[in-house]
């Protein structure tokens, strides 16, 4: 459906996102013409209580249903949802969890730069110049709904020496899946890259004569290559 609000101070672009909030996070109940009496201009407003009060007087138990099922879904949310759900040109669901994916925190989101994100397979300059425009827009809604809503991610450390730093790993390692190297290494406050680009600052491999793709594109570009114990004991990962 085609989602519009009567409120004079709303413009398309919010009731968009409202509309966008809600699918992604599945959240049942709100109608078009709910919406309308609801008179949300902001994500933040739709867990206003006044509003909610006046809302569930109107319209009844449809109202408490509705936002029950909101409750239920965005009390605790994943960051790429968060993100993806505010509606920014071209950051659907699997591109804001590529950033979260790169080690991007809701507390480094406001510092990104072009140079950040443009770093991440997928994103090109245009995107990440919508990216930082919608995040510049929102960014006043975003922290006022981050009080509301509780956004799991994982801990980062932004002043480990590998902070900052875009790390991609070639061939098996001896302590580590794939998948918890990564989680690891975004732990640390770096990036994990799925590919060696002239971005990428470390790879780590155990076998310097594989021949792999990555460690030939990496020796080219002059990346610093680490085996997994000089990586672990430089990153002091124990």
């Amino acid at each position: 459906p085609i989602w519009r609000c009567d409120n004079p101070e709303c413009n398309g672009r919010n009731a968009a996102r409202i509309a966008k909030w809600f699918s992604i996070n599945d959240v049942k109940g709100f109608g078009p013409a709910f919406v309308k009496k609801l008179g949300a201009c902001n994500l933040e407003d739709l867990y206003d209580e006044s509003l909610r009060n006046d809302t569930i007087k109107e319209i009844g138990v449809n109202a408490v249903k509705a936002f029950e099922d909101l409750d239920k879904k965005t009390s605790k949310i994943s960051l790429a949802k968060f993100i993806a759900g505010y509606n920014i040109d071209g950051i659907g669901i699997e591109i804001a969890q590529s950033l979260v994916d790169s080690g991007v925190t809701f507390e480094r989101l406001f510092s990104l730069q072009t140079s950040d994100l443009i770093k991440i397979p997928g994103w090109s300059d245009k995107r990440a110049s919508d990216f930082l425009e919608g995040l510049k827009e929102n960014e006043e809604s975003m922290k006022e709904l981050a009080k509301i809503d509780r956004i799991e991610e994982t801990s980062t450390d932004s002043t480990s020496s590998i902070s900052g730093l875009h790390i991609c790993v070639t061939g098996s390692l001896d302590g580590f899946s794939r998948k918890e190297i990564a989680d690891v290494i975004k732990s640390k406050g770096a990036f994990f890259d799925s590919s060696v680009t002239g971005n990428t600052d470390i790879l780590i491999t155990n076998d310097t004569s594989s021949g792999s793709s990555k460690l030939k594109k990496a020796e080219n570009l002059g990346v610093r290559i680490m085996s997994e114990k000089d990586f672990c004991e430089f990153a002091e990962i124990t």
